[in-house]
């Protein structure tokens, strides 16, 4: 088999070979599963000239540790897989651990110049220019304390919450906030919104959803095969400040994740 590895935080114009910088990949072993959903079992894209596979995207505020996601993660409303329904390829439940990364998500088709037949997920109009745009240094772990379903918070919509997919424009504006996702620290980042699900099909914004979030999110499993700490808060080298998602480095070490040694020991 060969191994394959999904960079995420890219340099600008897709990683040009004379804008490249030296990577560290350090490997472990365990699986990572970019989440999505539908009768299939896995992500698919649109090679094959049909829509590509719905993801599951949040969107968060900074300094707090709910994320707020497109579609029901939960373990335990997940259908059986011989119904034939729609499904999470991987559910998500408490204990299970999240890499939740910032890059150039797709903000949806709203700013493309001609309409797209079976746009990919996430459309043509990205959250960002290129990647010095992004949070750098936010691919950290984190573990799922609880996931739950509520009901929307604005009364205002008339819009089925668990239907993501189209907004009539003659509703006030409603953010999608029925399924949360706690994590057990908070998040130094904004998690941003957006029509990722590619409703604005005329592109003229009348039905612009631009109410769920774009961050796509991952589920890492752990191998069994042994006991020990996969991914460090701070990188080992410094302590976690639960409350504001933030490191404080030890002492000859700094960068937003410790990983820079500005001392000799």
């Amino acid at each position: 088999a060969v191994n394959k590895f999904r960079v995420a935080n890219v340099n600008n114009n897709a990683n040009t070979s004379v804008e490249a910088t030296e990577s560290y990949v350090y490997t472990t072993k365990g699986t990572v599963q970019q989440l999505g959903w539908g009768t299939g079992t896995e992500l698919s894209d649109n090679s094959s000239g049909a829509n590509s596979t719905p993801r599951i995207v949040g969107y968060f505020d900074k300094f707090t540790n709910k994320v707020f996601t497109n579609y029901d993660t939960s373990c335990e409303n997940q259908p059986d897989s011989a119904s034939g329904l729609d499904r999470n390829h991987v559910c998500v439940e408490k204990g299970d651990k999240l890499f939740i990364i910032d890059s150039c998500w797709g903000l949806g088709n709203s700013g493309a110049v001609s309409q797209t037949t079976n746009p990919i997920f996430g459309g043509k109009e990205l959250s960002c220019s290129d990647s010095t745009d992004i949070n750098h240094h936010t691919g950290n772990i984190y573990t799922v304390t609880k996931v739950y379903k509520k009901p929307i918070s604005s009364a205002v919509s008339v819009t089925d919450p668990t239907d993501t997919w189209n907004t009539n424009s003659a509703e006030s504006a409603t953010i999608v906030d029925t399924f949360v996702i706690e994590v057990d620290a908070n998040l130094g980042w904004t998690g941003q919104i957006g029509d990722p699900e590619n409703s604005d099909t005329i592109l003229d914004g009348s039905t612009d959803s631009t109410n769920t979030g774009i961050v796509t999110l991952f589920h890492f499993s752990p191998s069994n095969e042994g006991t020990y700490e996969y991914v460090s808060q701070c990188g080992n080298r410094g302590s976690c400040n639960h409350e504001s998602g933030i490191c404080a480095c030890f002492s000859g070490y700094t960068g937003n994740d410790c990983a820079t040694q500005n001392a000799l020991r």
